[in-house]
C-alpha cells in the first residue's frame, strides 16, 4: 500500500497495480489571420490551462468505494483550488472538473449489494488564479444593471 496522490484533503492510497493511468496535456492557443492571397498566418495568444487525468481503483482494502467517491465528490463540490501532490511532487493547484466511476466488482451480501472494486477517473484542471465563482454567485449578477 503506497499513497499514489494528495488532492486538497483527500488521499489516494493504492495497493500494487491498481493506479491505471496518469495522463498530463499542455496545449497553446494561436488565431488564424485569414488573408485574401495566400494562406492564413498564426499569432500566439498564449498557453492553454493544463489538464491532468488519472484513473485508479477504489478497493474495499483500502477503503470503502462508494465513501472514497463520496470524499472526492465533496470536494469537488466546494468549488475551490485544491493542491495536487503526485508521489512527493507538488503540481499546482487545480479544480476537479470531471468525475467518472465505473463499479468493476460487486457482490451481494444478505440482500445488499456491495462494491468491492470501483474504477475512477478524474478529470482536474489547472487553476491560475483569481477567484472562483459559485453558481450561486452566477444567479446573483444581475445583467441588466446597468440599464438602472
Amino acid at each position: 500500500m503506497a499513497i499514489l496522490a494528495t488532492l486538497g484533503d483527500l488521499r489516494i492510497e493504492v495497493l500494487v497495480n491498481n493506479f491505471e493511468s496518469f495522463d498530463l496535456q499542455a496545449g497553446y492557443g494561436y488565431a488564424t489571420h485569414e488573408k485574401l492571397d495566400g494562406k492564413p498566418t498564426l499569432q500566439m495568444v498564449g498557453d492553454r490551462l493544463r489538464s491532468i487525468r488519472f484513473d485508479f481503483i477504489f478497493h474495499r482494502q483500502l477503503i470503502d468505494p462508494e465513501l472514497g467517491v463520496l470524499q472526492l465528490r465533496t470536494l469537488a463540490e466546494r468549488k475551490q483550488p485544491l493542491s495536487l501532490i503526485f508521489g512527493e511532487v507538488y503540481k499546482g493547484q487545480w479544480v476537479i472538473e470531471d468525475i467518472r466511476e465505473n463499479p468493476i466488482k460487486i457482490s451481494i451480501k444478505e440482500d445488499e449489494t456491495v462494491i468491492t472494486v470501483l474504477k475512477c477517473q478524474v478529470q482536474l484542471l489547472e487553476f491560475t488564479g483569481g477567484r472562483l465563482r459559485t453558481p450561486e454567485q452566477i444567479s446573483a449578477i444581475n445583467p441588466f444593471s446597468f440599464l438602472s
